[in-house]
């Protein structure tokens, strides 16, 4: 009797419908993580969201501090220049009078 070089169909089709179920699994499977994934980035967009505005508050804030600094720093030496002009008119020996200034 000669080998059957034909497969039985049925059995063909059997194995088929097998990984064919198999792939759909893993499909599935790889759609419900990729969805749960999607949910994440989506939530950690989010909130490095709420972290960049917090930042970009931060550094303003930051901003307006340093020029007042600078102002205050400025108005400082004003006064310190006024306060060696004044030592200077008061000091025993000046012949100049603050009404002169």
């Amino acid at each position: 009797m000669a080998p059957n070089k034909h497969p039985n169909p049925s059995a063909q089709h059997t194995r088929v419908e097998t990984v064919l179920r198999q792939l759909n699994g893993e499909v599935t499977s790889l759609l419900e993580e990729n969805a749960g994934h999607l949910r994440e980035i989506n939530k950690l967009q989010s909130e490095l969201n709420v972290y960049k505005r917090a930042y970009g508050d931060i550094e303003s804030e930051r901003d307006k501090l340093e020029q007042l600094k600078i102002e205050v720093e400025k108005k400082n030496m004003d006064l310190e220049t006024r306060l060696k002009v004044s030592e200077f008119v008061d000091s025993p020996g000046s012949d100049c009078s603050l009404t002169h200034i």
